[in-house]
C-alpha cells in the first residue's frame, strides 16, 4: 500500500484491476487506496462494486470521498460535535450538499426524499428514538419500504438479508398492511450527520431495486 501511495499517478489502472482480486484482502486494500486518492476517474468502475458483499462499505467510502458532497472532507464531517445538537440540525447536515428533501414530520421523525435515475424516488424515513423503560438505549433508527408483503415472499427475505451487504429486510405494517422495509439503526448518541447521509443514499438506491423486483418495476415509494 505504501510503494504505491508514492506512484498514487500512476496506480488508478492497477488498482481497478485489484478489485476483481480473488483475494479479500487485497480488494478491500485496493478501495481504501482509492478512497485515499479520490480520483474522479475511479467512479465508473467503484460504481460496479457498489453492491459487493465485502467491500462494499469501503466503496461506498471511496464514493464519497470523489464526490465531495459538502465543504467538509470526511474526517471532519465524522467527528462532528453532535452534543448539542437537536434532531433538526442533524437532519439538515445529513443533507448537506444533497439535492434531496426534508420534511421534518415531528421533534423525532424525518422523511427525505431522494431523487433516483429513471424519475424514480424513494421517500427514506430517519426516527429518533428516545430512551424508554423496555428500550434502555436511545437509537436512530433509518428505514425506506420497499414494497407490498406476502407470505410467499418471506423466505425470499429472509435469504436475502444473508445477503445483503447494507442494512436488512423487515416487516412493517402501514395502513392495516404489511410491507417489506429495509432498515438500520444507529446509536442516537454516536451517530454522524454523514453516517445518516451515506445510509440514506445507499438505502435508496438498494430498496428502489428491490422494489423494482417486488412490484414489476412500479414505483410505490
Amino acid at each position: 500500500m505504501n510503494e504505491i501511495r508514492s506512484h498514487s499517478a500512476k496506480a488508478l489502472g492497477d488498482l481497478h484491476e485489484l478489485l476483481e482480486h480473488h483475494v479479500e484482502g487485497v480488494r478491500w486494500s485496493a478501495a481504501k487506496l482509492l478512497t485515499e486518492l479520490a480520483d474522479e476517474e475511479s467512479l465508473p468502475i467503484l460504481e460496479k462494486y457498489r453492491k459487493d458483499i465485502h467491500i462494499g462499505g469501503q466503496i461506498e467510502e471511496a464514493i464519497y470521498a470523489i464526490n465531495g458532497k459538502s465543504g467538509l472532507n470526511i474526517a471532519e464531517r465524522e467527528n462532528v460535535d453532535i452534543s448539542e445538537m437537536d434532531n433538526a440540525k442533524i437532519m439538515r447536515l445529513a443533507l448537506d450538499g444533497t439535492n434531496w428533501q426534508l420534511s421534518e414530520d415531528s421533534a423525532l421523525k424525518f422523511t427525505v426524499t431522494v431523487s433516483l435515475p429513471e424519475k424514480r424516488r424513494q421517500k427514506v424515513y430517519c426516527i429518533f428514538q428516545d430512551k424508554t423503560g423496555e428500550q434502555a438505549t436511545a437509537l436512530t433508527l433509518v428505514y425506506t419500504e420497499c414494497g407490498p408483503a406476502n407470505e410467499k415472499a418471506y423466505e425470499w427475505a429472509l435469504r436475502l438479508n444473508t445477503k445483503l451487504p447494507f442494512g436488512a429486510i423487515g416487516l412493517r405494517e402501514v395502513d392495516d398492511k404489511l410491507i417489506f422495509v429495509m432498515v438500520k439503526s444507529f446509536l442516537r448518541d454516536t451517530v454522524r450527520p454523514i453516517e445518516l447521509q451515506k445510509s440514506i443514499d445507499r438505502m435508496a438506491k438498494e430498496a428502489d431495486a428491490l422494489e423494482k423486483k417486488l412490484t414489476g418495476g412500479d414505483d410505490h415509494n
